[in-house]
């Protein structure tokens, strides 16, 4: 399962291809109303939520415990 940090990822790649493929007129269907402000609307609201995805991966507690952060924090205190 997809933490929310995963999910905010996702989310904003799909919402990057969406608004490429609105902007790039590959659907040949849509107004060009749509072709023009929506396509890019679409692709940089998908490229903050995926920038966002990504900084909550970076700076989580859960990945931090994986490069073993808490183990150094932990020690620090100890030297007072």
């Amino acid at each position: 399962m997809l933490r929310r940090q995963g999910t905010l990822l996702l989310i904003g790649a799909v919402l990057v291809v969406l608004g490429g493929a609105l902007f790039l007129n590959l659907l040949r269907t849509e107004p060009l109303w749509i072709e023009w402000l929506l396509g890019p609307i679409v692709v940089f609201g998908g490229l903050l939520l995926a920038i966002v995805g990504i900084t909550l991966h970076c700076y989580s507690r859960e990945s931090a415990g994986s490069y073993g952060l808490k183990d150094v924090a932990a020690g620090a205190k100890g030297h007072h």
